[in-house]
């Protein structure tokens, strides 16, 4: 399952530890009820690598479903109700390299509530 391995939910979003990584890049987003990736201008503003190689994701709101990675195939993971990792207001979600940013989805599985995501980027 590619890079699955790397990201990892963590418990504890108001004691998050960036360690040295003092993070280039910050944005919120707002998670439907459709299969939703991170905004590449943001963890890769000059669009020609150097970007961002860690996430930290906190998730406030409604349970999301997530992927990072990408099938046998070579095709980004798409999370449905019922596929993905679960995650709950207050994980926090790792992402541990650049091509798990870039195949991040995430999809909003309650139908009542909003779901957010707090993310910031690392070199």
């Amino acid at each position: 399952m590619g890079m699955l391995g790397q990201a990892e939910p963590k418990q504890g979003l108001g004691m998050l530890d960036l360690g040295e990584a003092a993070g280039f890049a910050r944005e919120t987003l707002i998670i439907p009820g459709t299969s939703t990736a991170l905004t590449s201008s943001v963890y890769n503003p000059s669009g020609q690598g150097g970007g961002a190689s860690k996430a930290t994701i906190g998730v406030e709101g409604a349970n999301i479903r997530w992927w990072a990675a990408k099938s046998d195939a070579g095709t980004v993971l798409t999370p449905t109700e019922a596929n993905g990792f679960l995650a709950v207001h207050g994980d926090v979600i790792e992402l541990a390299s650049a091509s798990e940013i870039t195949n991040f989805r995430a999809l909003r599985v309650e139908t009542n509530g909003v779901s957010a995501l707090q993310v910031q980027y690392q070199h």
